[in-house]
């Protein structure tokens, strides 16, 4: 639906507020904080994320160099753009693009094998296009549903419950998603709903 701002609280990969033409600005928030710091600077210091991971595309694209690169990003050495650029380097590279986390919260994903992994600049650029009308937050559901009121629209697609007696995966950061988050998502969406916020 239209409205003045749209709120997700799991934006994800954030195909639904790239592709939205109905929203003046945008409140995009996600646990995990890799994601959103790839978005934070690519807000901010594109560049400087571009050229970190065109180094990392052209020079490590071997099991050794992204275990090792790996290793280095779960020890956190890396900030800024330079972790944001190896986050886009290990989701490109590892295998079947997936993003988990162990216990740890270490990213835990081997590699994939693929002999020249595509680089999204058409995208990073679209992305940046449409960054400047945003706010990025590493926060969870709770803490970004209640900034939501009059005029807002929510947007949820958090992590699915498994099905019975399948192991499901709901490890996109440290944690996972439980049946009570579940049941607390309920919760304040009819809390921003009866803010005033049309809720999806």
């Amino acid at each position: 639906p239209a409205g003045m701002r749209l709120i997700e609280p799991f934006v994800g990969g954030g195909s639904v507020f790239l592709n939205s033409d109905k929203h003046a600005c945008f409140l995009l928030a996600d646990v995990n904080t890799d994601l959103i710091n790839l978005y934070q600077m690519l807000a901010v210091v594109p560049g400087a994320v571009i050229r970190h991971a065109r180094v990392m595309f052209d020079r490590l694209n071997d099991a050794e160099s992204y275990t090792a690169l790996r290793n280095e990003f779960n020890a956190q050495v890396l900030d800024g753009p330079e972790r944001a650029a190896a986050f886009l380097f290990l989701n490109r590279h590892c295998f079947n693009g997936l993003i988990r986390y162990n216990r740890n919260n270490q990213f835990n994903v081997g590699w994939g094998k693929y002999p020249s992994p595509y680089f999204p600049l058409d995208e990073i650029n679209a992305f940046t296009e449409m960054a400047h009308n945003c706010v990025f937050m590493a926060a969870g559901f709770r803490r970004t549903l209640a900034l939501a009121g009059e005029g807002d629209v929510v947007y949820c697609d958090p992590p699915y419950e498994p099905m019975p007696g399948t192991a499901g995966f709901t490890h996109y950061a440290a944690g996972g998603f439980t049946w009570d988050d579940h049941i607390a998502l309920t919760e304040c969406c009819v809390a921003a709903h009866q803010r005033g916020a049309r809720v999806v």
